[in-house]
């Protein structure tokens, strides 16, 4: 749309949006085609633009709806925000600390290690890979008391083939492999 959105105006606008600037920011990167430039940095100022001012999350639609959070959303948003950096594009900084308050506010164990889907629930073998990645993306190292504290948990929870969960397998393998 002209206003950046990339989603295929499903109840879940951010999901879709958030994978689809995914896509269009590694294509940018790879040809640094000037119309899929255009196309990759109108998706991120609607990624931006969507965020929660309040929480500095996301949730499944763009803001002012989205007066709470869901790090499952954020995830996907994050991955496009740092997909455009590394095609060169512009990432506001704002956006970026938006999203360590949320994450911020939704880890849990002695060192922040573990994440929460919101506010309100539990940590979760997902929500904590979800997590680990974007503190990964947002600058973290590897020996830090997070990472430490979370590549632990998700040691202690590893694949099981008879309860499949690709979502968690997908997050969970990023983080060990930037590990």
């Amino acid at each position: 749309g002209k206003d950046g959105s990339l989603h295929a105006g499903a109840g879940q606008t951010m999901y879709s949006h958030g994978l689809a600037a995914i896509t269009m920011c590694e294509t940018y990167g790879l040809s640094k085609d000037d119309r899929i430039r255009k196309s990759a940095q109108g998706a991120i100022r609607f990624i931006e633009a969507a965020q929660s001012q309040k929480t500095g999350s996301w949730v499944y639609q763009p803001a002012p709806q989205a007066e709470s959070g869901d790090t499952s959303v954020l995830g996907w948003q994050l991955m496009a925000l740092k997909s455009a950096q590394m095609a060169g594009l512009e990432v506001k900084p704002a956006t970026l600390e938006g999203a360590r308050k949320w994450l911020k506010a939704v880890s849990k164990g002695s060192k922040g290690g573990q994440f929460c889907y919101n506010i309100a629930s539990g940590p979760s073998p997902t929500m904590t890979a979800v997590g680990l990645l974007c503190t990964q993306y947002l600058g973290a190292g590897r020996s830090e008391g997070p990472i430490v504290e979370g590549m632990e948990y998700l040691m202690s929870q590893l694949p099981n083939p008879s309860a499949r969960n690709c979502y968690y397998w997908y997050y969970a393998t990023q983080v060990m492999h930037n590990l």
